[in-house]
């Protein structure tokens, strides 16, 4: 990805100093699920179709569209997906993807609660499903899992500074990790569609 680095353009819609405004931040984020993409794929990307939900401005979105075919955001934040960066691949459209399944593992009080205590807003307003109830929801998919990998494996994946600890996570067990796993905040997966259903 050789294309330079944006301008930091979600400064209206989000706190000084969030990640969302910073753009080494954001390319990172996209080249780690470029990354996982690479690997699960094994070639060529342009053929494929991205859906990001919750884009923001769609600095994330840009950098993938530089890799795959179309490249779709959705953000229900109109004010930032007006401010988005342009290509021909790339559509964002504000809309409400609150209706999609959002994956979190703590109450809506407690992560309210937590939003609040380090100033990022009133209230966490996500409406989360468990990882039971997302896998259901995708039950139509085969999931290609990349969550314990990227764990365990950070400098490949791109995410050192997104696991806190990353030099001693990358030791703790697989079986360990399988246990938690139901505990994690974040799961990183591949949906691949049967096209024959």
């Amino acid at each position: 990805m050789s294309n330079p680095l944006l301008p930091p353009t979600e400064s209206s819609a989000y706190p000084s100093g969030s990640r969302l405004r910073d753009p080494e931040s954001r390319r990172t984020k996209a080249r780690k699920i470029l990354t996982v993409l690479h690997d699960a794929i094994k070639g060529d990307l342009r053929h494929l179709r991205c859906l990001d939900v919750g884009c923001a401005s769609g600095l994330i979105s840009y950098h993938l569209a530089e890799e795959l075919g179309q490249v779709v955001g959705v953000d229900p934040d109109g004010a930032a997906v007006a401010l988005a960066p342009q290509r021909d691949n790339l559509f964002l459209l504000q809309a409400d993807a609150l209706r999609l399944p959002f994956l979190h593992w703590l109450p809506l009080s407690w992560a309210s609660w937590i939003v609040r205590c380090i100033g990022k807003g009133q209230a966490y307003d996500e409406k989360p499903l468990t990882c039971g109830q997302l896998k259901e929801v995708l039950r139509g998919f085969a999931i290609e899992d990349y969550t314990i990998a990227m764990l365990r494996d950070p400098d490949r994946f791109f995410t050192r500074n997104e696991v806190p600890l990353a030099r001693l996570v990358r030791h703790i067990p697989v079986a360990v990790w399988r246990l938690l796993y139901s505990l994690l905040p974040n799961h990183n997966w591949v949906l691949r569609k049967d096209k024959s259903a």
